[in-house]
């Protein structure tokens, strides 16, 4: 595909992005993981796969926190902070800030939630890369 849209409403979800943004080599990429089930300490995995599949161009990443945060998430929301304000902002004519076409794109779904999910919680941070040459629309009018 030519655009890929990745969405992450996770804890340490910005360390998908995080070698990408530093210009690291893809080798040193770690993915922090939950330690197995069997309660045997946990290890990251290196070179992971779907992080070089996010570090191309024509992708639009965007995280729910940097990669050394956590994500928040309550039952009142049905799901996370982040999520909350991205389904909010893909609903509301007022995210179309842009270029005010009547479509919510990725980038302006990025500008409405973060300083909302920044507001609500201090500690978790969203993230962004942007491999795309201008917008990618996610809704229509």
């Amino acid at each position: 595909s030519n655009h890929v849209v990745v969405l992450a409403d996770s804890c340490h979800s910005g360390g998908l992005i995080g070698a990408a943004l530093e210009g690291e080599g893809l080798e040193d990429v770690r993915c922090k993981c939950l330690p197995p089930l069997d309660g045997t300490r946990g290890s990251s995995m290196v070179g992971d796969g779907f992080a070089k599949d996010v570090d191309q161009s024509g992708r639009l990443v965007i995280t729910a926190s940097r990669e050394d945060e956590y994500s928040v998430e309550s039952s009142s929301w049905e799901h996370g902070l982040f999520t909350y304000y991205l389904l909010e902002a893909l609903e509301a004519s007022s995210a179309d800030t842009h270029d005010s076409n009547g479509w919510i794109s990725g980038e302006e779904s990025y500008d409405y939630l973060y300083s909302r999910v920044v507001a609500a919680y201090s500690s978790q941070h969203p993230q962004e890369s942007d491999g795309i040459v201008g917008e990618v629309d996610l809704t229509q009018p």
